[in-house]
């Protein structure tokens, strides 16, 4: 395997161990606020599934000799996750659905460049899982349930970032002005 192809494949077993790891909270999150019980209990299975891929791939990198990223989510992954767990199972279902199309596709572009049987293998094993997981939250979903439209959803992220933005430019103001003389004495 030539180096670029290896940089793409450790790259791409990277973007794949964050996806999981992601999904896994996402699973979590929305199990913890569902009052269904069957519901929760797929979600959680779900949750699980999503815990098995990441720790194949955390192992596959330390095999590599690639270092592990920190597993915790990103503001915008964890800006999206709220977003779901507000809208309610059903349209975070139908949302993470489309994801899970994308992370297919992911590990078939993965499975391509993957420079042994073996990956080809356990790649090929997770895609199917993923495509399996489509049909799950098709089973999971409810669609008589009250959910927020595209737009409602929109809106709520919209304002939620935009707080987190005026907050932080808040803070940073604030930090800069405490930090010189003239004005630190007028913020304390």
């Amino acid at each position: 395997m030539n180096s670029d192809n290896q940089s793409k494949f450790t790259n791409g077993l990277i973007t794949a161990l964050r996806k999981e790891r992601a999904s896994q909270r996402i699973y979590h999150a929305l199990a913890q606020h569902e009052t269904n019980e069957a519901r929760r209990d797929a979600l959680l299975a779900l949750a699980e599934t999503e815990h098995r891929h990441s720790e194949r791939w955390a192992e596959r990198l330390v095999e590599l000799g690639i270092a592990l990223p920190a597993d915790r989510d990103t503001l915008i992954e964890k800006i999206w996750q709220w977003v779901l767990v507000q809208s309610g199972t059903d349209n975070a279902l139908k949302r993470i659905e489309n994801n899970e199309e994308d992370d297919t596709q992911m590990y078939e572009t993965l499975s391509q460049i993957a420079p042994t049987e073996t990956d080809r293998n356990t790649i090929q094993a997770v895609k199917h899982d993923e495509q399996v997981h489509s049909g799950a939250m098709q089973k999971t979903s409810n669609s008589s349930s009250n959910t927020l439209t595209g737009p409602q959803v929109m809106r709520i992220l919209s304002c939620t970032v935009k707080a987190g933005i005026e907050a932080a430019v808040a803070g940073s103001v604030r930090q800069f002005m405490a930090r010189t003389t003239v004005w630190g004495r007028y913020l304390e």
